[in-house]
């Protein structure tokens, strides 16, 4: 196990999966897992994501219309336009 002050590099099988979560739940920091040498996986803190509609009220029971991605009509964007 190395400690690069960032984050934790182990080797595969050095350290038990229990061992390894508890770093990165106690000291928040990311665990590198790497087998002979070579970087395969990183652990690192789940990070709290917000639901926008919750945060956003104005948007909740909003629909989206169908047709928005719709490609633009020769009268909405004429040729000369373009």
């Amino acid at each position: 196990m190395t400690d690069t002050g960032t984050h934790v590099v182990v080797d595969a099988g050095e350290k038990g999966l229990d061992d390894l979560l508890q770093i990165v739940r106690t000291q928040g920091r990311t665990v590198r897992i790497c087998v002979a040498g070579k970087p395969v996986a990183d652990l690192r803190p789940s990070i709290e994501t917000v639901d926008p509609l919750q945060t956003h009220t104005e948007l909740q029971g909003e629909q989206l219309d169908p047709n928005a991605f719709a490609p633009a009509s020769d009268e909405e964007w004429p040729l000369e336009a373009r």
